[in-house]
């Protein structure tokens, strides 16, 4: 097995590992520290999921001059993409934390899709990918109100929880008509069973040791394996990809 090949194991490992201690532990830590060292496991076991970026976009690393320009041109542009939206969302926290939410939905919704008719795609988008984001935050909403106040005010984490509350029999009748239609497709069963899973994992664990499962043990290592299988057919060598992205990683996770 290859560094990136074990990339998605190491990840889910780590994320179900973290995951399991810190639910055991969080009666000794007390809730605050249990949700900050939720949120470093998130980010953890999240930053190799990002750690492509630039190999997907540019491919392989070149020394020559050319090259170090379309690197560094890569590099500008995506810090001054997050920059700005740290800025606007500092600016316009309602907005900011809005759009992050409709953005994770397609996020993670894409990620998690399989193939089939575009009307199938689009309700598999809709349902994988809106589960975290309308279950965590409905089934604990105290929770999750103290984090999206953080996140914007408390006056817009109150309207888009109560936004959330009201799509959530909008996401449960797209999610039943998406279980229907997989029955009967390749794999179809076993997505089935993946969101039902997620339901419990979300009803029962905390919102972050919830979201922790999602990201590192499902989503992260599926969006790892679909890397995987781009990096091969660019003909990249993997050693090196896995080596750009563990040093990624470390050197994001160390700024942070």
């Amino acid at each position: 097995m290859s560094g990136l090949e074990a990339l998605p194991t190491i990840g889910r490992g780590l994320a179900i590992g973290s995951a399991v201690a810190l639910w055991a532990a969080q009666g000794a830590v007390g809730a605050d520290l249990s949700a900050l060292l939720a949120a470093g496991a998130i980010l953890l076991t999240g930053l190799p999921h990002g750690g492509l970026d630039r190999l997907l976009t540019l491919g392989r690393f070149e020394l020559s001059p050319a090259g170090a320009i379309r690197n560094g041109v890569f590099t500008l542009g995506y810090l001054l993409v997050a920059g700005s939206t740290v800025v606007a969302w500092l600016a316009y926290p309602m907005l900011g934390l809005s759009a992050f939410l409709i953005v994770s939905v397609l996020h993670f919704g894409l990620g998690d899709r399989t193939a089939g008719p575009r009307w199938y795609r689009g309700l598999q988008v809709l349902a994988h990918g809106g589960a975290p984001i309308v279950l965590i935050p409905v089934l604990h909403p105290d929770a999750v109100a103290v984090l999206f106040a953080h996140l914007s005010d408390a006056a817009a984490a109150t309207a888009i929880l109560q936004a959330l509350r009201t799509l959530l029999p909008l996401w449960l009748a797209i999610a039943l008509a998406c279980a229907a239609a997989s029955i009967g497709r390749p794999g179809g069963l076993g997505r089935v069973v993946e969101l039902a899973l997620l339901v419990a994992v979300f009803a029962v664990l905390p919102p972050l040791l919830g979201f922790l499962l999602y990201f590192g043990a499902v989503h992260g290592p599926r969006h790892l394996r679909g890397a995987l299988a781009t990096v091969r057919a660019r003909g990249l060598s993997e050693r090196a990809v896995a080596v750009e992205v563990a040093l990624v990683s470390a050197t994001a996770a160390a700024g942070i």
